[in-house]
């Protein structure tokens, strides 16, 4: 590798600890998050002694919400228990206490009104109906 290579690897790791480090500055291991900063600054040093931190940005991590299909289930859930009309955000409220009430990270609740107009659209026709009103409502199909 070269020099230039091994320098931007390193900030880049540099950037993904200290956006951890500041995404949660009280957790647990902020002490070792402190230390591993440390550590790669002096080892950058070694390879440009003139280099400054303060030009890295922190990459944040990346939030996890849900387990995946968590809120699809929630949803059809939401329709099952369902009769008569409703609209994305009153699924969307539902999937919310429910994913609350499960113990999960909750996502945004304009996040969750888009997913749940999204699936809405998809299942038009087979499980729902559209009202074509505004704010748009959907009915649920009663199969026999």
């Amino acid at each position: 590798m070269s020099r230039a290579q091994v320098c931007k690897t390193l900030e880049r790791k540099y950037a993904a600890v200290l956006g951890e480090f500041v995404a949660a500055p009280a957790a647990d291991n902020a002490d070792s998050l402190k230390e591993a900063l440390a550590a790669i600054q002096i080892v950058i040093r070694l390879w440009e002694p003139d280099w400054l931190p303060d030009h890295i940005k922190p990459i944040r991590p990346k939030q996890s919400y849900a387990t995946h299909g968590i809120q699809s289930r929630l949803l059809f859930e939401f329709i099952g228990a369902r009769t008569g009309s409703f609209t994305a955000m009153e699924a969307a409220e539902y999937v919310s206490v429910r994913l609350e009430a499960l113990g999960e990270t909750i996502p945004p609740i304009e996040n969750i009104k888009i997913n749940a107009h999204n699936l809405m659209r998809k299942l038009e026709s087979k499980f729902v109906v559209s009202n074509n009103t505004r704010p748009e409502t959907w009915t649920k199909i009663n199969k026999k």
